[in-house]
Parts: C-alpha cells; sequence; structure tokens
C-alpha cells in the first residue's frame, strides 16, 4: 500500500465515523443525551439532557421521582400528576409517605382587582386549539386540584399561585427539569432542559421557592377560605363570599361610628 492510498484510507474511516455520529446524533435520543451531557462537563454548563417533548421525559423524570426523597413541581394544568412517571408519589407504600413533596398549581378563582393569568394562557391556547374556551382550562386545572385532595396524606402540601403559565418545574434533590410554554403550542409539546445541581438549578429552586413564599394554600383565596369546588360555580361561590364579607365589613363600620 503506497503512502497517498493508507492516507486515503485513513481519511475515508474518519468520515465514516463522524457520518455514523452524525446520524446517530439525529435519529437516536441516546445518543442526542450523551452528545449533550458530553459538551455540559466540557464547557462546564449544568445541563445533562434535552428532551424534544414531556413525552420523551417521561422515563428519565419516572426514574428521578423514584430515587427522590424531597420533589417539588409546579404546573400550568397539573394533567401530567396522573400519568405513570408520578404514580410514585401517590401510591399507598411506606417510600411514598416518606417523601416531602410540595405541588403548585394555578389559582383558579377570579380576584378583582388581580390579574387573571389562567384566562391568558386559555387566550393563548384559544388561538390554535378552539376547544380552549369558556373556562376550560380553568376546569382542567380544578379537576387536577381535585385529584390531590383525594391524595392527602402528612408529606404532600399543596398551593395555589397567582403567576405567568410559564412553565413546567420538577425539582428533587439532585435534578431539575424545565420546560417553557410557548405561546403557540401546549406544554406537552415543549421541549424539557434537565439540569443537574449547580448554578441553574439553583436559580430554578430559588424561583420555585419564590412562588411558593407568595401562594396561597390549597382551600384559601388571599387568606378567604373556600369551599372544595369545580370551576364554573365557582367564581359564583367566590362572588357570594366576597360579598358577605364586604357587608359585615361596612356594618362593623357602621357600628362604630354609631357609638
Amino acid at each position: 500500500m503506497t503512502a497517498e492510498s493508507f492516507v486515503l484510507s485513513i481519511a475515508a474511516s474518519l468520515i465514516a465515523t463522524i457520518l455514523a455520529i452524525l446520524i446517530a446524533t439525529l435519529f437516536s435520543a441516546r445518543a442526542r443525551g450523551m452528545v449533550t451531557l458530553i459538551l455540559g462537563r466540557l464547557y462546564d454548563f449544568d445541563i445533562d439532557a434535552v428532551f424534544q417533548s414531556s413525552k420523551d421525559a417521561h422515563n428519565d423524570i419516572a426514574i428521578a421521582i423514584r430515587r427522590a426523597g424531597c420533589v417539588r413541581i409546579l404546573v400550568g394544568r397539573g394533567n401530567e400528576l396522573q400519568l405513570p412517571a408520578f404514580a410514585p408519589l401517590f401510591d399507598d407504600s411506606a417510600d411514598s409517605r416518606r417523601r416531602d413533596v410540595k405541588v403548585l398549581l394555578p389559582a383558579d378563582i377570579q380576584v378583582p382587582a388581580v390579574f387573571d393569568w389562567t384566562g391568558q394562557r386559555e387566550a393563548e391556547l384559544a388561538e390554535f386549539d378552539r376547544t380552549f374556551k369558556a373556562g376550560l382550562l380553568r376546569s382542567q386545572i380544578e379537576v387536577n386540584a381535585q385529584f390531590l385532595r383525594g391524595q392527602e396524606w402528612a408529606g404532600l402540601t399543596v398551593r395555589r399561585y397567582r403567576a405567568p403559565h410559564f412553565g413546567r418545574l420538577i425539582l428533587t434533590e439532585r435534578t431539575a427539569y424545565l420546560a417553557l410554554y410557548s405561546s403557540a403550542a401546549h406544554g406537552r409539546d415543549s421541549t424539557v432542559y434537565k439540569f443537574r445541581r449547580g448554578d441553574f438549578y439553583d436559580g430554578l429552586a430559588r424561583l420555585f421557592d419564590l412562588v411558593w413564599e407568595g401562594s396561597a394554600p390549597a382551600g384559601e383565596v388571599d387568606g378567604i377560605q373556600i369551599e372544595p369546588m369545580l370551576a364554573g360555580n365557582g367564581s359564583q361561590r367566590s362572588a357570594k363570599r366576597e360579598t358577605r364579607t364586604s357587608s359585615s365589613r361596612a356594618s362593623a363600620k357602621s357600628e362604630a361610628s354609631t357609638r
């Protein structure tokens, strides 16, 4: 073999290897994950994996939850809480009961002078999905709230937040999963980013804690105790309760001024 043919054979082997890696990366989720992990370690970036959708991230999230002792979840709707990946949080095993679980759901009751973030998200969804109108998103959120009420145990705490529906966040002691919602797509179709412990993880954990501090315990809206309800009659009950509260305050002021 001549020197020229030897160099050509090496070049051909290198080209074939590079093409094989590119093809594997394009068509294999596992290969894409490995490339992402290697580049993340190489450039000291906290990202461990990128999943094209919630469905692609399902198995990875399930493994993380099974291994976790502390789980924090912020969702814009909460349908995923009833998927198999989250089942270990709600079964009757001793391991489930030992977990510390915090869940943030959007508040479903509208309050005067407070921006309706759920309505804003539903308006976005209605632009490309005609089924989202007349309070459908609000009712879906409340169905998931009802599901959580049926799962009550000492380690589970649920709060309702008033903030933009920016995405879905899942935190364990080791990893964070973030899906940022688009205004033109369902949350389930959003890319999911997996982060290991580091600056990004710390920032996401702080974001969760800030929203948690500003939220109300499940069953309360701005300090007012409410009854479990389904959307539809919820706003009417809330309005009646608010009217009664305002009337009581007015009576108290009237009596005080008379005295």
